[in-house]
């Protein structure tokens, strides 16, 4: 699909709404991560359209002697011009404060409203991004890195032969669409058919086409097509799949020239023909043995 910079602001509102009334099976397939920082995204830029945008909070709760409760600071400190938060620190003085805090009812309740794990958090430090119970140190590290993480690349795998033509028309088919379309365009292609044919037996090959499911398993020429982990087909497959996801305004991937299209490889003459069906009705009866040899 294109990118968001490329979208007419009619088409982008279109892309939102439908959004809006997806159901929530729609996002079945996608990371969980990457839906969170999309929804925080849309979310500040609302919140800066509308005038009252409110800073994500990255609070850490515990004590200032604990090392742990240091080290989280640290972390998201580095990381929050990337993650978009601003650390607010909640360290009490000694341990024995930072328990009676956690005893307290006002707490178990406001922990008890995040998630069903963080009232039975009891050690430093206690971390919580934009209203989300995230944990303790080392669940703090794994949060940050996968939410700074960059993006990863939608890969569109092409297997095939080198020298056959649809394994190269194929690649292609991506390649025109890469930009729009925001993937990377892979070659797995074999130097031979026969080297492609034995790739197709190994084990491993199969045990990837059965986890891809549909049709992949039974999938033998070449192109085999995968995109973003999706089993797609072959040539023609891929040539629907990638238009699908190109612009309705978008040509056609593959133009076909109605006045260079190739003359009839028989050429019928009418009147010959007329003769052949006379000469069949008087040679030729229902019962003959010949109409069913």
């Amino acid at each position: 699909m294109p990118t968001i910079s490329s979208m007419a602001p009619s088409s982008l509102e279109a892309l939102i709404k439908s959004i809006i009334n997806a159901p929530d099976s729609a996002f079945d397939d996608v990371d969980k991560d990457v839906l969170e920082r999309a929804a925080n995204n849309l979310a500040k830029i609302a919140d800066e359209l509308n005038g009252t945008r409110k800073q994500m909070e990255a609070v850490v709760y515990g004590f200032e002697t604990c090392a742990w409760y240091k080290k989280a600071l640290v972390l998201y400190n580095k990381s929050a011009a990337m993650g978009g938060w601003v650390v607010v620190p909640k360290g009490h003085k000694t341990r024995d404060a930072y328990k009676a805090w956690l005893a307290k009812d006002a707490t178990k309740a406001m922990l008890a409203a995040l998630d069903e794990k963080a009232p039975s958090h009891t050690s430093s430090p206690l971390c919580i991004v934009n209203s989300k119970f995230i944990g303790g140190h080392d669940d703090s590290v794994k949060y940050v890195q996968k939410m700074t993480a960059p993006p990863k690349a939608v890969e569109a795998l092409v297997y095939g032969y080198e020298t056959c033509p649809w394994y190269k028309k194929a690649l292609v088919v991506y390649n025109k669409a890469a930009a729009k379309c925001g993937w990377v365009v892979v070659p797995k292609g074999h130097a031979t058919r026969a080297a492609y044919k034995a790739w197709l037996v190994e084990d491993a090959t199969k045990a990837m086409l059965v986890s891809l499911a549909g049709r992949a398993p039974f999938h033998t020429s070449s192109p085999l097509c995968i995109v973003d982990g999706k089993f797609i087909g072959g040539h023609d497959d891929s040539v629907k799949y990638v238009q699908s996801k190109l612009p309705a305004s978008s040509p056609p991937l593959i133009k076909v020239d109605a006045a260079a299209s190739s003359p009839p490889l028989i050429k019928i003459d009418a009147a010959a023909m007329e003769a052949i069906k006379d000469a069949a009705k008087s040679t030729i009866t229902d019962d003959a043995e010949e109409c069913y040899t």
